[in-house]
């Protein structure tokens, strides 16, 4: 990953780049679903319901 983040506006390095950040997308919004799906037996509702997500991305440009 960090080789491709120094891509030197080469096409194929940046294409790299953009397939793993949207597998990254993929994965969580994986978790969301799981989370969402989950019942949270002790406070009711969902997982997802009393869940905090911090998620940012590795591509500054």
């Amino acid at each position: 990953y960090h080789g491709f983040s120094h891509h030197g506006e080469r096409p194929d390095h940046i294409a790299a780049l953009k397939k793993i950040e949207q597998n990254k997308m993929r994965q969580m919004a994986h978790l969301i679903d799981l989370l969402k799906a989950q019942e949270d037996v002790l406070n009711g509702g969902t997982l997802l319901d009393h869940t905090s997500i911090l998620f940012g991305c590795g591509m500054a440009t």
